[in-house]
């Protein structure tokens, strides 16, 4: 296991729909891990859980942060992310300045002898994993997807998750490569 790494998950579940308008950007775009072209303010998020919107958020595929998260992450470089607003509307009013977090940076880091995990053999499709192991990362990485399994497995340096953590960001979740099952 890397030391320095930490997995960003979701820390609980919101109820959070979603609504766009025709010039929206389709859900498969954003999992292409690429740069994207602007959409701005075109996509809606709609939280019906009576708790306030975190600071993090998910909505199927999309990664919903709050302006502190940004403020945090693009401080760091370099980065591989892009960030654009979008409207998150809770009890019919603006819940204030969110954006649509699109990482596209991929690290090669999955130790697939170290990894314990299931694979159908057939399609050579990883099914789960039961135990992550990450090899090292060049400690200039702070935000990034692990590449080649077939899961959305975001990293965060523990620099990164520290300030997150610090400045009091809601909805995330930091855990060890070694704790993380998917």
């Amino acid at each position: 296991m890397e030391k320095g790494i930490k997995i960003w998950e979701q820390a609980s579940y919101l109820e959070v729909s979603r609504k766009e308008s025709q010039e929206a950007i389709s859900s498969t775009m954003l999992t292409l891990r690429q740069p994207l072209e602007d959409f701005s303010e075109k996509v809606t998020y709609v939280v019906s859980d009576a708790r306030e919107p975190e600071d993090f958020f998910e909505c199927g595929v999309a990664r919903i942060v709050s302006e502190k998260i940004v403020q945090i992450v693009s401080s760091f470089s370099p980065l591989k992310a892009q960030f654009f607003p979008v409207k998150v509307i809770h009890n019919g009013e603006d819940a204030g300045r969110y954006f649509y977090m699109n990482v596209f940076h991929e690290i090669n880091c999955f130790d697939f002898d170290l990894s314990k995990y299931s694979c159908d053999e057939e399609i050579d499709f990883i099914e789960s994993i039961y135990q992550l192991v990450l090899r090292p990362v060049n400690s200039e990485h702070h935000l990034f997807f692990v590449a080649k399994v077939d899961f959305s497995i975001l990293c965060a340096s523990d620099v990164l998750s520290s300030k997150l953590n610090n400045a009091g960001c809601t909805g995330i979740r930091f855990t060890d490569p070694s704790q993380a099952f998917f």
